[in-house]
């Protein structure tokens, strides 16, 4: 309740009401404006370096948190540490761009694949969207290269994960490696070697046979609906030109979705 002494001008009492108004309704807007109104737009400009954890290399000088829709164009960035985000598209269709995830996502919303974008993932720790993740004509999303040990996968969890006609997750060649010089092959399917030729690596099924009954395809090592290692390697013969070659990588991506002619490429050794 508000008393207003008689020895009081009614302007007087107008006036210091005004700003009393004025600031309530200011709280007001302060704390019920919608937090998504606080997003910002940030994209890599490259001022410093390749790395996404150094602040010169964004449009705002400042890392990306969980609250920012942040688009990588024209550029070859890497992580150095965990990463956030509200969005992320990596390449506009125009220029070819990639990230390589050698850190984890702490926080992130959803991610786009645009044409001549790659998303590489270097490690195997699973990756939480809240979001979902979709890969359009063009773009890519794959896992360095293994060698003798399981240390890079596509592993990824989000509401949905599209790939679109033209979109691929192409891990061809990034399993278990082949062989040169008359060596067996490696991985736990891998392909045998009998000094001139060799057989080939294995995974969900046995790997195809050498030119001889010695030359063993390797053995059958892991589900083909639900495989959880990658493709074993093909073991060498005898000749420099009989190279084993390097097993298919893997995507452990349980909300995937196809759509379209989107491929997931993840041819084995042979």
């Amino acid at each position: 309740m508000i008393y207003m002494n008689k020895l009081f001008k009614p302007k007087v009492w107008f006036f210091n009401w005004i700003p009393a108004c004025a600031g309530m309704t200011m709280l007001f807007l302060f704390l019920f404006t919608p937090s998504s109104a606080l997003a910002a737009a940030v994209s890599w400009d490259g001022g410093a370096s390749g790395s996404w954890n150094t602040a010169a290399n964004w449009s705002n000088d400042s890392i990306p948190t969980s609250s920012d829709d942040v688009t990588i164009d024209n550029a070859a960035v890497t992580t150095s540490s965990n990463i956030s985000f509200s969005t992320l598209t990596i390449g506009s269709g125009t220029y070819t761009t990639s990230l390589t995830l050698t850190n984890n996502i702490t926080s992130g919303g959803s991610i786009t694949i645009n044409n001549a974008g790659t998303l590489t993932q270097n490690n195997k720790v699973q990756q939480v969207l809240t979001g979902t993740m979709t890969i359009n004509s063009g773009g890519n999303l794959t896992h360095t290269a293994n060698t003798t040990t399981n240390l890079y996968n596509v592993n990824f969890s989000a509401a949905t994960i599209t790939i679109n006609t033209g979109g691929t997750i192409n891990l061809n060649g990034k399993g278990y490696t082949g062989t040169t010089g008359s060596v067996n092959g490696n991985g736990p399917g891998a392909g045998v070697t009998n000094s001139t030729t060799a057989g080939g690596g294995a995974h969900g099924g046995v790997g195809g046979q050498g030119g001889s009954s010695a030359a063993t395809g390797g053995s059958s090592n892991d589900s083909v609906t639900n495989p959880t290692d990658l493709g074993s390697g093909g073991g060498s013969g005898g000749p420099a030109a009989n190279i084993g070659g390097n097993g298919g990588g893997i995507p452990l991506t349980p909300t995937l979705s196809h759509k379209g002619r989107g491929e997931i490429r993840e041819f084995r050794g042979r």
